[in-house]
């Protein structure tokens, strides 16, 4: 009878720390609270599995005295891409997957077969093709916009559905802003000097404008015809801010010559100015890209040519891609590496509005989810490369050996 008491003041206390939930680890040599387990899955009629077990709970599912520890969990729907991931629970803390969506499977859908020289906006909304020396300007869907005579090179603006056609020669020039949604004749400005221009895009307007220096004069130029002196400037290496603050490179220093005169140190070298934030300032090199910290003065640098980049507005963001490494650099000046692979990525747009990068290797279209980090397949084949990603309703729009396809992504 003296060994059962015992046993009982001994197992009892026990008991009641298992059911507080507590629980021993014997690896460690100490005692941890359990933590819990909540996901939130849309459609709600997915199924959840942790470890090899189906939980037959409703979503959301709240599951409590969850040792603390890694998980392995698996969500699947039918019609839908299976989700995995390996959940880390922590001693006394809650494991989230939050907010949860599956993306839906789908075939990709032949869109058009395209030319070399047929040109896709960045919304993916509208195409330019050159034919019998005439751009032709349609809806994605194939109706006719516009047709503009072919008079110089086309340019189209990275940040929005607009364009330019400079016209360059040896007895005058000339630039043509307009909407790529516009069905009227765009106004020939004429320019009164010949030849080669530096000249960027005023990123902070979606209306056509361009920034473009002349004689040591930096103009600013709109579709409506109107020309507007904004400084000027005594070197080739020159940018106009988002806030409409002209910087001019000399040698070692940038300089914001038309406000506050702040420097910054850069490197030699540089072949011209990406883009300039309050935080931030990206400079292109030679197979490089440059990003300066206005803020703590420091800089990186990324291995990436002009045509590894591409810029998305909804996140206000420039995705690089620079061999086997994806990076994303916002705004804001959050400068983030999104992926590395053992092999090449070639081509990396973001999908507006959702935490979804796709990009593309020698054989494969990945969506990546960069909030948990994972990857989806959406097609696979040679030579593929993303060319845009269509909002509402999103989907991407890639090439592949001269056809064009089209893959929903909801």
């Amino acid at each position: 009878m003296g060994f059962l008491i015992v046993l009982f003041f001994i197992i009892s206390p026990l008991i009641i720390l298992y059911t507080a939930g507590y629980r021993y680890d014997a690896e460690n040599g100490i005692i941890l609270q359990t933590g819990v387990i909540s996901i939130d899955v849309t459609p709600d009629n997915a199924e959840v599995y942790i470890g090899a077990g189906l939980v037959n709970d409703q979503l959301p599912l709240r599951i409590t005295n969850v040792a603390p520890g890694s998980y392995p969990v698996r969500v699947e729907a039918e019609g839908y891409l299976t989700f995995t991931a390996d959940l880390t629970v922590l001693s006394n803390e809650t494991a989230f997957i939050r907010d949860l969506a599956l993306v839906k499977e789908h075939d990709s859908t032949f869109f058009r077969t395209a030319s070399s020289d047929t040109v896709l906006s960045p919304s993916g909304n509208f195409t330019v093709e050159n034919i019998d020396q005439t751009y032709v300007i349609r809806q994605s869907s194939g109706e006719l916009v516009h047709t503009i005579e072919q008079t110089g090179t086309l340019h189209t603006s990275p940040y929005s559905d607009v364009a330019m056609q400079l016209s360059t020669s040896a007895r005058t020039s000339s630039v043509q802003l307009f909407s790529l949604d516009s069905s009227e004749d765009p106004i020939t400005i004429q320019l009164d000097r010949r030849g080669n221009f530096a000249w960027h895009w005023d990123k902070a307007t979606s209306r056509p404008a361009i920034y473009l220096e002349r004689a040591g004069q930096i103009m600013r130029i709109d579709d409506t015809g109107k020309q507007r002196v904004v400084d000027t400037v005594t070197s080739s290496l020159w940018h106009v801010d988002d806030r409409g603050h002209v910087w001019v490179a000399h040698d070692k220093t940038l300089t914001q010559q038309s406000r506050s005169h702040e420097e910054i140190s850069i490197e030699p070298g540089a072949l011209y100015i990406v883009d300039i934030t309050d935080e931030r300032i990206l400079i292109a090199y030679p197979d490089q890209l440059r990003i300066y910290d206005r803020r703590d003065g420091t800089t990186q640098m990324i291995q990436a040519r002009e045509a590894d980049r591409i810029y998305n507005t909804s996140y206000e963001s420039w995705l690089a891609h620079t061999g086997n490494e994806l990076w994303e650099i916002t705004d804001t000046g959050n400068v983030t590496l999104l992926e590395r692979l053992s092999t090449s990525i070639t081509s990396a747009h973001r999908v507006p509005n959702t935490a979804y990068v796709a990009y593309t290797t020698p054989q494969e279209i990945t969506l990546l989810d960069t909030f948990y980090g994972l990857r989806y397949t959406l097609a696979t084949g040679a030579d593929l490369q993303i060319l845009t990603v269509q909002t509402a309703p999103n989907r991407v729009i890639y090439e592949q050996q001269g056809e064009w396809f089209t893959i929903p992504i909801e």
